[in-house]
Order: C-alpha cells, then structure tokens, then sequence
C-alpha cells in the first residue's frame, strides 16, 4: 500500500505537504514487478512512475535488441 510516508522518499513530493501527498498516495496505483517482467512497453499510454523500493532496469528495443538505458534504484 503506498502512503504519505513513502511518497516522502521521492524527492519530487517530499516538499509537498503531508495532506497533498496522502492524496496522491490514496489514488496511486502500487505496482509490484517480479524480476524480467516489463512494467511498459513502447508504445502504451504514457505514466508516471517512481521506484519506491528495488530498482527498475530500463531497456529500448533496437533493431530488435534490447539495448540498456538507465537503471533507477531507491
């Protein structure tokens, strides 16, 4: 479940106060990735997301190889 208090770990809400972040938190999504599984693909509706704990590996398919471009960690 994602509250106020972990959405003070991303830099981008930490300044926000608490009211404004429990109400972000009340309508985020909590997305649980297990490893090698995709969160998106290029092409689907664009988001938003922050890594709240783990990493995130971000790959672009290029000419039909997935070529790495950044990994996100908390």
């Amino acid at each position: 479940m994602i509250t106020a208090d972990l959405l003070d770990r991303v830099q981008l809400f930490a300044a926000l106060p608490e009211t404004e972040r429990a109400s972000l938190a009340a309508h985020a999504a909590d997305v649980r990735l297990q490893p090698d599984e995709w969160l998106l693909q290029e092409g689907q509706s664009a988001a938003f997301f922050a890594v709240l704990e783990g990493e995130l590996a971000v790959y672009k398919s290029v000419g039909g190889r997935d070529q790495h471009i950044s990994t996100y960690r908390t």
